[in-house]
């Protein structure tokens, strides 16, 4: 049987990483649109804010996911798969987002 405080903790790395990566893709997506906009004046500081934005979304999605590895590789072996969903081999993205 799995033990619930690693799953609820699991569910919170998981549900902080989908929240980070929601609130900066909204911010990616808010200056896309300012950048497309006739009537703004877009710099290059503009474009590398955008960069470091995004660059920020890899690097705390990586952080959360890193923790969420190490609650994992505390849970047994067939937690670990409930918990991560890698029993389908095709749900293996995390070098496709990289």
């Amino acid at each position: 049987m799995c033990n619930p405080e690693l799953h609820s903790w699991s569910r919170h790395y998981d549900t902080i990483l989908w929240t980070v990566t929601a609130i900066f893709a909204s911010a990616d997506g808010g200056l896309l649109i300012y950048a497309y906009s006739p009537s703004s004046k877009v710099s290059l500081i503009t474009y590398l804010f955008g960069i470091v934005l995004t660059l920020l979304a890899v690097f705390f999605a990586s952080s959360f996911r890193s923790a969420r590895r190490i609650v994992h590789s505390d849970m047994d072996d067939a937690c670990q798969k409930y918990a991560s969903g890698t029993q389908n081999p095709l749900l293996k993205q995390w070098r496709v987002f990289i």
